[in-house]
């Protein structure tokens, strides 16, 4: 026999224990799917293909043999302590509930990585050098995740990526280009960011509610910072948004604790309520000569502090559709 078949022991409550005969490649998906009562799981090496099974609440131990390249893992299994990834694995699925798991490497192997969402008792993760892409939602809610080793080869941070988790600091590293909506938000201990260049989408909403963070510094590589990408990071006094920015979303840093801002020439549009209830801020430079678009009533771009322009565009500025309205807090240095 070389293959287990979908289902083949799917709902089999008696089986407390499995041990596999040599021989056997492929298993496939759900194979041990709620066995409520399956304990232990034996592999042979050989397996190369092992599909995604489900719902075992007393499983502790399965052991992936080295040339699993196809690992789909197992998922809702409560009391499931420890996992060897081997570095023959390049597909991964993953343990999304194994609420007993603490710590995770991640080989190189695997080009994309996910499926460890709501593992809220997993404190580390070391995703190794090789790994692309870390895929939406793979460590979403993991609420005690404090430690996250991201290495050089990630391209892409995936949607929802470490929503809720513990993280104190974050260091993008260089060849990420793209960080997806919502990637860090609620991460509530997040207290250090650094973004380097090279990054070119920020998402929607993807640091928002990071309430401990304070300071941050959008490279130009990025051109646009979307909507509430900041927003509700209640201790954000400082924030550095370098030439090459284009444009900023509604809500970007709503919320927030700027006092000042400076806004370099290469803005080009400030959407409605992008600085909404930031209510200790009093002062906004900007470097362009070119009065960035607006919006033209008041309620969706509401400042009552001073605007800082370069002087020989004051009058420009005063004129300028939206601007107009600011016509008496705009001053030129």
């Amino acid at each position: 026999m070389t293959e287990i078949r979908t289902n083949a022991f799917y709902e089999c409550s008696n089986i407390l224990s499995v041990s596999v005969g040599e021989g056997v490649k492929t298993i496939g998906s759900d194979a041990f799917s709620y066995c409520s009562n399956l304990k232990t799981i034996h592999l042979p090496e050989g397996v190369t293909y092992l599909g995604r099974s489900v719902d075992c609440p007393n499983l502790t131990t399965v052991n992936i043999p080295d040339g699993v390249t196809y690992l789909g893992g197992f998922s809702k299994c409560p009391n499931l302590t420890d996992i060897n990834i081997p570095e023959s694995v390049t597909y991964l699925v993953g343990f999304s509930y194994c609420t007993s798991l603490t710590t995770i490497t991640i080989p190189g192997s695997v080009k994309e990585t996910g499926g460890f969402g709501y593992c809220t008792n997993l404190k580390s993760v070391i995703i190794e050098n090789g790994v692309e892409i870390i895929d939406n939602e793979a460590f979403r809610g993991c609420t005690s995740l404090e430690t996250v080793t991201i290495p050089e080869s990630i391209t892409t941070i995936g949607m929802y990526a470490f929503l809720n988790c513990k993280l104190t600091s974050v260091t993008i590293p260089k060849n990420v280009s793209v960080i997806r909506q919502n990637a860090f938000c609620q991460c509530m201990n997040l207290s250090s960011l650094s973004i380097p260049n090279g990054v070119k989408k920020i998402g929607m909403e993807c640091f928002r509610h990071c309430q401990k963070l304070t300071a941050v510094t959008i490279p130009g590589s990025v051109t646009t910072i979307e909507a509430g990408a900041f927003a509700d990071c209640s201790n954000l006094s400082s924030v550095t948004i370098e030439e090459g920015v284009t444009t900023i979303e509604q809500r970007a840093f709503q919320s927030t604790k700027l006092t000042s801002i400076t806004l370099p020439a290469s803005i080009k549009k400030i959407e409605g309520y992008a600085f909404y209830d930031c209510t200790n801020l009093t002062s906004m430079t900007l470097k362009g000569t070119t009065p960035p678009t607006i919006p033209t009533q008041i309620i969706y771009f509401e400042f009552s502090g001073t605007f800082y322009v370069p002087s020989s565009a004051v009058d420009t500025y005063k004129t300028a559709n939206g601007w107009k309205n600011y016509a008496n807090q705009i001053v030129g240095y």
